[in-house]
């Protein structure tokens, strides 16, 4: 079983955990955790990643500057941002970069239920057995 890897993108710590503890009680994947951009592209640098999850306001560099050195090596890698998006500039932006995006404050449940349906899109969808 290639268990699906997932990047979660949040400089918030608490939410990063809430998702990644969520996440792991209910699929079988490897969870990967970046606090700011920078450490998601030492991530994506290293290895292949099946779903990324990401905000957009982070202190230094922005996640939509993240999303834009994705898309130049893969059109198709599924990304959900999980952002307050206050600039419609950005929101264009984002839509112009096929990403889904749901909005912070945000259930975690929906986080998990939207991105299932992208790791069933792609084969990687492992549930646990409970």
């Amino acid at each position: 079983m290639d268990l699906p890897r997932i990047l979660v993108t949040e400089d918030e710590e608490h939410t990063r955990k809430q998702i990644v503890d969520h996440f792991t009680k209910r699929i079988n994947c490897s969870m990967l955790e970046a606090k700011d951009a920078y450490e998601a592209e030492k991530h994506i640098k290293e290895g292949s990643i099946d779903l990324i999850l990401t905000d957009i306001k982070m202190p230094g560099k922005s996640g939509v500057e993240v999303i834009i050195q994705v898309r130049e090596i893969s059109k198709d890698l599924p990304i959900i941002v999980l952002s307050r998006l206050d600039d419609p500039q950005v929101e264009e932006k984002l839509k112009s970069l096929n990403v889904e995006i749901i909005p912070k404050p945000f259930p975690t449940k929906i986080v998990f239920e939207k991105s299932i349906e992208k790791l069933k899109a792609c084969n990687k969808y492992f549930p646990k057995e409970i």
